[in-house]
């Protein structure tokens, strides 16, 4: 596989259960053990036998603070509009029933946020979903910080279904991002390929004082 274009933004695109957030915490341990720091937010979930999450935990990759932002019971319902967004945007439409915290989806917009505009060589942001690109609900300002901020001093990582990628990709810009498809035949592949990418950052000048983004 060849080398990974000079963008900042990598947008790693596939189907549910291909392994995204897996990619992901095995980046955030593989190039921390290598000395680079990575920040973001992951989410991981626990599966049950049918493949469906019954639980998903925000992740906070800059500091291993991990809270619980959804759990899986009858009636499950959300206690804000937004968590409600992206209860309905990762499982709603598949009729799985979610209950979203609030004071998590905060904290993990917040630690984004901050972790965004800190001295991290790789900043995650796991998972952008149909919520966010096509209504532009749940974490989707956070698009819009990410497409503010980047640069060659500060490079970013998100993970996206597949079928939303290409106008996730619309939104951030061509000329910062990239899609890198993650299937079972190059997932064992990828760790290396972006931390190379990834570590092209420590050669770059440092970045500037950020914008600011909605």
């Amino acid at each position: 596989m060849e080398g990974l274009p000079p963008v900042p933004i990598l947008v790693v695109s596939g189907s549910r259960g291909v392994g995204k957030t897996t990619l992901i915490l095995g980046l955030a341990r593989e190039l921390g053990a290598s000395g680079l720091r990575v920040g973001g937010i992951a989410s991981p979930s626990e599966r049950g036998r049918d493949g469906r999450p019954l639980a998903i935990d925000a992740l906070d990759l800059g500091t291993g603070e991990r809270r619980r932002l959804a759990s899986r019971g009858p009636g499950g319902g959300a206690d804000s509009a937004d968590a409600a967004a992206l209860a309905e945007g990762k499982e709603g439409r598949e009729g799985l029933p979610l209950s979203f915290s609030t004071a998590t989806f905060d904290w993990a917009e917040r630690r984004f946020r901050e972790e965004a505009r800190g001295d991290f060589d790789l900043v995650a942001l796991d998972e952008i979903g149909w919520i966010e690109v096509d209504e532009g609900r749940g974490f989707f300002p956070l698009v819009g910080l990410v497409t503010a901020v980047a640069g060659p001093g500060r490079r970013f990582i998100l993970t996206v279904r597949e079928s939303r990628a290409g106008k996730l990709l619309a939104f951030l810009g061509r000329d910062k991002a990239r899609i890198l498809r993650i299937d079972d035949g190059n997932r064992d592949e990828l760790p290396s390929l972006i931390g190379s990418w990834c570590g092209e950052r420590t050669q770059a000048p440092s970045a500037g004082p950020a914008g600011s983004a909605g």
